[in-house]
């Protein structure tokens, strides 16, 4: 970030326990105060009010007592006739017209000010945590929350500094990394993994030899845990079905695509209280590309809570806009009442028998056409790819089993020996 580049975010990636917090939200803090960038206004946002206040009371700390501070940049008191300044999330330091403010993450910073001032420091401290990066809705809360607000509180000097490491391979500091890798000039990209190229401590200090490190490890016990959190390496779920080098993203499909029929997958959750499981249709087409078989998917499959009415809504406007789709649905005692509400409505519907046990085993029937590229994935279906990767780690599945419904119904009406080919 220096005099004339206009990039103004750095992500810093760094292994568990290897001080970050403390030299951005601590040192810098102070250096940017006091230093040649003189900041006027900094905001330091941690993940919850607990952590937010711990920072202001570190460098509270340090500019009471740190007499090497002290007797070069100090003191730093406020006048204590004046007014509070040293409160739990707000200090202000007088000689340096200097205010430093704590928040936590997902809260209001619409408006925020010192003075005329907008911020000129922000910092993000580990805002991915394990339990709100398991369940998509918060990871895409925080990421909206990060663009559409948190991003929008400084001016164009504004420094934005987002340090922590990967809790979730979806997580907001995996998104971020994964934006600044496409373009460099979104900002810069600082990793520090807590081995080198050659399998060697990065922080000798700590772990001087290759043994210490391998008995921290083995102190951890947790293999996925250790190679996100401090080798920085994205890697599957334990147990995950489908891997994420079996995926086609197709842009389109093919010219030479020749169309069999389409369909629908349709998951059914008949209850719209909050705690309740979404309803999931997915479409797709079947057909032949250079005499093999090829299963689009997508895009954009519903997933959303729905009562019966709204689904059967939903699916004639799909089907009204795609003559000859048909829908499948699993013939069990349950959705077999809602497959003839459906024929009712003059809906082509079929009922489709999963034969697995449960969600794990209905995707490995047909896990084999993801990995021999039968199946492609058309843009708009990253939520399903997340719930297909993420199987049994994510909160939500409900896509899973239509995306399941969707292709065994056309490999058996589109694909097979048996069945009407709807066009």
């Amino acid at each position: 970030m220096e005099r004339g580049d206009d990039r103004r975010i750095a992500e810093i990636l760094a292994f568990r326990n290897s001080g970050k917090s403390v030299i951005v939200t601590l040192i810098f803090v102070i250096w940017a105060m006091i230093g040649p960038f003189r900041a006027h206004y900094e905001i330091l946002i941690g993940q919850t009010a607990k952590k937010a206040t711990k920072y202001l009371t570190n460098i509270k700390k340090e500019l009471e007592h740190n007499r090497l501070l002290i007797a070069d940049w100090g003191p730093f008191q406020p006048d204590k006739h004046g007014e509070d300044d040293w409160q739990k999330t707000s200090i202000y330091i007088r000689q340096y017209d200097t205010r430093i403010e704590s928040y936590t993450v997902n809260q209001d910073l619409r408006g925020i000010r010192e003075g005329t001032s907008r911020p000129d420091v922000v910092i993000l401290d580990d805002p991915d945590s394990p339990k709100s990066a398991r369940k998509k809705e918060q990871r895409d809360k925080l990421y909206d929350w990060v663009k559409g607000e948190l991003m929008n509180v400084g001016d164009k000097r504004t420094i934005f500094l987002f340090l922590g490491n990967l809790v979730h391979s979806d997580g907001f500091m995996a998104r971020l990394r994964k934006e600044i890798k496409a373009n460099a000039m979104l900002g810069y990209l600082l990793q520090f993994p807590i081995i080198d190229s050659k399998g060697n401590p990065t922080w000798p200090g700590k772990f001087p030899t290759k043994e210490s490190l391998e008995i921290e490890k083995q102190r951890i016990n947790n293999p996925r845990a250790w190679f996100r959190e401090n080798e920085l390496r994205i890697i599957p779920e334990e147990g995950q079905i489908v891997k994420e080098g079996w995926i086609v993203r197709s842009t389109g499909i093919h010219k030479d695509f020749q169309r069999g029929g389409a369909g629908a997958g349709v998951d059914l959750a008949i209850s719209k209280k909050d705690t309740a499981d979404f309803t999931a249709i997915v479409p797709g087409i079947a057909g032949t590309l250079h005499g093999k078989r090829k299963i689009y998917v997508g895009p954009n499959p519903i997933n959303e809570r729905l009562s019966m009415f709204e689904m059967i809504a939903r699916a004639k406007m799909m089907q009204n806009a795609q003559l000859g789709i048909r829908f499948f649905v699993e013939q069990v005692a349950y959705q077999a009442a809602a497959i003839e509400a459906m024929k009712r409505d003059w809906l082509n519907v079929d009922g489709v028998s999963p034969g697995g046990t449960d969600k794990r085993a209905r995707l490995e029937i047909v896990a084999g056409y993801i990995q021999d590229g039968t199946i492609e994935f058309l843009p708009g279906c990253e939520d399903l790819i997340l719930q297909i990767l993420g199987l049994g780690t994510e909160q939500f599945d409900d896509l899973v089993d239509g995306f399941v419904y969707l292709i065994l119904g056309l490999l058996k009406t589109s694909l097979g020996s048996t069945g009407v080919i709807w066009i």
